[in-house]
């Protein structure tokens, strides 16, 4: 059932106009923005009006989440980064003379 819902963080969507499945990962209440990642990874910050102006209905997480698994978004910084874990595995093959 498509209808006005409003935006809950960590709380899976289907956009009925783009026919596109996406999470919002984050809130900004003093400034009326709301984060969204699509489940291909696509990062999105929408204002209230836009966010009210989706054809939306609550959707199940999808099986496969794509590209987004990679990626987590920083809420406090504004950008997106690789998990921690990732970081760490990945510069424990860099040799100790190159810094």
């Amino acid at each position: 059932m498509v209808r006005k819902l409003e935006p809950i963080v960590g709380e899976w969507y289907r956009d009925h106009g783009e026919q596109r499945l996406f999470e919002v990962v984050a809130m900004d209440d003093a400034d009326g923005v709301i984060d969204i990642q699509y489940a291909d990874g696509d990062v999105l910050a929408l204002d209230r009006d836009s966010w009210r102006d989706l054809l939306l209905s609550m959707a199940p997480p999808p099986s496969n989440r794509g590209g987004e698994s990679d990626f987590v978004l920083d809420a406090d910084a504004g950008t997106t980064h690789l998990p921690d874990d990732d970081w760490h595995d990945s510069h424990d093959e860099l040799p100790d003379d190159d810094y």
